[in-house]
């Protein structure tokens, strides 16, 4: 994620990843939010495509955490897993709408020591929830396991839930379908990033924006209108001139 108020962020993925980045089959690459929201940066999916036209077979994304409203990354990867602490709460969220929603699958790591009461609880509970949800696609009921990253535990049986589920949605062809509507997503989402670029490098723009913002302040008009004006002037702007 990055600062709200300086905008930098901490890329500090490789020094948690300290064998994964050593392999010469894998490349990690960490990417700052600036502002995005949804868990993902704006430029996510076009770094997928890059990593898909080297030849990685494997794209794993991993998002800076997500809330109940932050379902960005579906729009992004074919297959969405929630990855959940035990004893986190976590569990009591999901009756409601949201993440849990479009989870394909959930597990629940660190399930060792301790926590291992908790992380089956904690599993169960999950189990429950997902009976509340609408199956995302007919075919492929979301399935909940344990892990334990710690003492490598549980880390086989996900890894088996996720090619079954790339071999069931393959055969199906939902996972192509689901392609295709991530790049219409992407598609306009890009629109209105690029829109709003042309607009901030506006100075004209810029100058009519500062003076509604003076109006606002002194309580004069709303915000929805002063947008409006500057939509219209902004649409007024970039027609071309008739010079006959």
């Amino acid at each position: 994620p990055s600062s709200s108020r300086s905008g930098g962020s901490i890329l500090g993925d490789k020094t948690r990843m300290e064998q994964l980045s050593k392999l010469e089959r894998a490349y990690v690459r960490p990417s700052p939010t600036r502002g995005s929201l949804g868990g993902v940066a704006q430029h996510t999916n076009d770094v997928i495509l890059l990593c898909e036209a080297a030849s990685y077979e494997i794209v794993i994304v991993e998002t800076v955490g997500l809330g109940q409203s932050e379902v960005l990354v579906d729009d992004t990867v074919d297959m969405l897993m929630l990855v959940a602490p035990p004893a986190g709460g976590d569990e009591l969220q999901g009756v409601k709408k949201g993440i849990m929603e479009v989870a394909d699958m959930v597990v629940v790591n660190k399930c060792d020591g301790a926590l291992a009461d908790a992380a089956r609880h904690a599993s169960t509970d999950f189990m429950h929830a997902l009976q509340l949800m609408r199956r995302k696609r007919p075919a492929w009921r979301p399935r909940v396991k344990r892990c334990s990253a710690l003492r490598k535990e549980g880390i086989k049986e996900v890894w088996d839930v996720v090619d079954k589920f790339r071999k069931t949605m393959t055969e199906t062809g939902d996972i192509q379908s689901k392609r295709l509507g991530q790049n219409r997503s992407w598609m306009w989402s890009q629109f209105k990033e690029q829109l709003m670029q042309r607009a901030m490098h506006d100075p004209k723009l810029l100058a009519h924006a500062v003076e509604l913002q003076k109006e606002l302040v002194q309580g004069f008009g709303t915000p929805r209108h002063a947008a409006r004006t500057l939509v219209d002037e902004f649409l007024r702007r970039s027609k071309p001139q008739d010079t006959t």
